[in-house]
């Protein structure tokens, strides 16, 4: 997913219904266009709608849910549909017909709003709805163009949706998905108004601060959320380049706490990947109690409600916590420049490899509940290279103990999962693009 740059938008509300031909399914692209969502398109000619916007729901849609107003929140460009953020911490999907750009100059309009919407479900509100047979007829001739448009791959013919999708670094999960397995899912999440306030701000951060992943390739930071439970997070960090934790992804559980920006948000990690007896990291304990100063836990700059946000945290856990040299990071190891420092932290870093593996063979065979494609499009591609460098570190210059671990235990599994460039988990990923034919 692409996005312009961004420009000052009007500030009228408009009705929004996308004309004949807007839609254009993966792979019915014309030559030299780019593939985006015209969600995201700021400005453009006949779509005004934005991630993060309050929208106005027509009656048809406020009928069904009970609600006029909401937070534009996801979009499934897939099924054509937008989800909603309603004012009880609900989603709901919406056709973006049903909806227009509220005209708000404050967050007590955009409430009292919601609260009028609620009580008078059943107000007339015509004038400002697209008429249904036309949506229907856009929608059917853009299907049948779209049809004509792409080759039928059993006749031999080649598509680019033959490529493979664009990974999203935020997204929330499907609707059918519960949070059962969350470690937050028995707290009370913000209140309504608290908890709208708090997604929006978090929404805006996260769309725009995370890097998505290219064609069936992973991003380093990946977040989701649940269509029923808008105040929890699942997140999936990878150990940077250089570090002992490299390519390997860990998983947290975040979440937003009733006094929630007052307070740092609650974050949980998922300890019982790694399924040893022994940490790993000095900031990430065998319970799933992560120390950081943002979440008051650990020493330094600590959470400021006006400025942080879980971008901050998730940023954090990459960039403080798994590190270079982690041993460094326990208190009393301050003993870098010495040689006593240096073999020690050497020493540190072969346990934490190991473990880290471990961890990573532990994920690759039971992923995290909603992230089976992430991690298997992860392990797709980093699999392989994990096996290759291990391979060279089992004969390399490090420890006697490490090498014999690393070929005794680790070693062996590694081959047997990712000894094969078809490896996938049983997640079968999109084929790559066929070549070209010949010239004839």
């Amino acid at each position: 997913m692409r996005r312009s740059t961004a420009q000052t938008r009007p500030t009228s509300s408009k009705q929004l219904g996308p004309p004949r031909s807007a839609l254009r399914p993966p792979g019915a692209r014309r030559r030299g266009e780019t593939e985006v969502t015209v969600f995201e398109l700021v400005p453009h000619p006949w779509c005004d709608l934005r991630l993060g916007d309050v929208v106005m729901i027509s009656p048809e849609g406020a009928l069904e849910c009970g609600w006029w107003v909401g937070l534009l929140f996801a979009v499934n460009p897939e099924h054509f549909v937008v989800r909603v953020l309603l004012p009880h911490g609900g989603i709901q999907s919406f056709k973006p017909g049903h909806l227009r750009v509220a005209d708000m100059d404050s967050e007590e309009e955009y409430q009292a709003a919601g609260q009028e919407g609620h009580e008078d479900e059943n107000e007339d509100d015509t004038a400002t709805e697209a008429p249904k047979d036309e949506l229907a007829g856009e929608e059917n001739s853009e299907a049948e163009e779209a049809d004509e448009s792409e080759p039928s791959m059993s006749s031999g013919g080649s598509s680019s949706s033959t490529a493979r999708p664009e990974i999203l670094a935020f997204d929330t999960f499907d609707e059918d998905l519960e949070p059962s397995d969350h470690h937050f899912v028995d707290r009370t999440p913000p209140p309504p108004k608290a908890l709208m306030r708090a997604v929006r701000r978090e929404l805006s951060a996260l769309r725009t601060g995370l890097l998505d992943g290219g064609e069936g390739v992973v991003a380093p930071i990946m977040v989701r959320t649940y269509a029923s439970r808008s105040d929890l997070f699942r997140a999936m960090v990878v150990g940077p380049p250089s570090t002992p934790y490299a390519d390997v992804p860990f998983f947290f559980d975040l979440a937003m706490s009733p006094q929630y920006p007052a307070e740092p948000p609650l974050v949980h990690y998922l300890a019982h990947f790694v399924n040893s007896s022994e940490r790993l990291n000095p900031n990430l304990y065998r319970d799933g109690k992560v120390c950081l100063s943002l979440l008051g836990t650990w020493a330094g700059p600590g959470w400021d409600p006006s400025k942080s946000t879980l971008l901050q945290v998730l940023v954090s856990l990459q960039g403080l916590v798994l590190v270079e040299d982690p041993y460094f990071n326990e208190p009393g190891h301050g003993d870098a420049r010495t040689d006593h420092g240096h073999q020690a932290a050497a020493l540190y870093n072969e346990n934490a490899r190991l473990l880290s593996l471990r961890a990573a063979l532990n994920t690759a065979q039971q992923p995290p509940k909603g992230f089976e494609e992430v991690v298997a499009a992860h392990f797709a591609e980093k699999g392989p290279k994990l096996l290759a460098e291990c391979e060279e570190a089992a004969t390399g210059s490090h420890s006697e103990g490490f090498r014999q671990v690393l070929s005794r235990s680790i070693l062996p599994q590694l081959r047997e999962v990712w000894g094969s460039q078809s490896w996938n988990h049983g997640f079968p990923l999109p084929p790559r693009r066929p070549p070209p034919p010949p010239k004839v």
